[in-house]
């Protein structure tokens, strides 16, 4: 018995440009599945939330899964041909003679979901685990996002381990950490984000002088925000 297939013929340049805007998500973001959906009319690119769009025509299942970190690689190594014919067979994707793999579904996971709402372009992980307590497992393979959030559970706990290492002498564990990440994750809290690691550095230096006088990380960490909103509110 032979393997189903569809095909459908897209314009090369429309295509390539599509799949480097939608491949340029935040590099968390690309540890999701990409979800390609044709309608009739146009083939849709879906990398949670990042969408992109180009016209196509032909037959294409329910939609078609590819791996988010394969998306730009895709786009480099397109053949010449336009128009484009892109094919399912069996387990890959082919564009004339290249082909990656992908996973293909004829009945799909209900549509509407939150977890594309919910992911930033750039998220970071503290962002992407937020969705797992205001989202169902249905939802979130809906959205392709099952392996976004276990990369960034991976990466929550490696960090934990990491600072457990540093408290181990008073009995504190990752799996301590990891309660307290989680905690936050869940109702949304955070002073911080990943990318403030300069300011973190800073404010940890200046914490370390202050807290014998009972200064907190967050008042110095407003207290930059001030200053810096100030100074762009009256330039000199």
């Amino acid at each position: 018995m032979s393997a189903p297939s569809w095909r459908l013929s897209v314009n090369r340049p429309e295509f390539a440009r599509a799949l480097k805007l939608v491949g340029r998500a935040g590099k968390d973001v690309r540890s999701g599945e990409a979800i390609l959906t044709f309608d009739g009319g146009r083939l849709i690119i879906d990398l949670s939330g990042n969408v992109a769009q180009v016209a196509a025509t032909g037959d294409w299942p329910s939609e078609v899964r590819l791996p988010g970190g394969t998306l730009e690689r895709l786009a480099k190594s397109l053949p010449e041909d336009n128009p484009l014919d892109l094919k399912v067979e069996g387990e890959r994707l082919l564009a004339a003679r290249f082909s990656i793999p992908c996973e293909w579904r004829t009945l799909s996971q209900p549509g509407s979901t939150p977890v594309t709402d919910l992911i930033p372009p750039n998220a970071d992980p503290f962002q992407i685990l937020m969705i797992r307590s205001r989202c169902s497992e249905e939802e979130i393979d809906a959205a392709g996002a099952t392996g976004l959030i276990a990369e960034a559970e991976r990466r929550i706990d490696a960090t934990c381990q990491a600072a457990a290492r540093l408290l181990q002498s008073y009995g504190v564990t990752p799996a301590h950490l990891r309660r307290l990440c989680d905690e936050h994750a869940a109702d949304g809290t955070r002073m911080f984000r990943e990318s403030d690691d300069v300011a973190i550095g800073q404010i940890a230096r200046a914490w370390k002088l202050l807290a014998p006088f009972g200064v907190e990380p967050d008042e110095l960490k407003v207290l930059m925000d001030n200053g810096l909103r100030n100074a762009w509110g009256n330039p000199k």
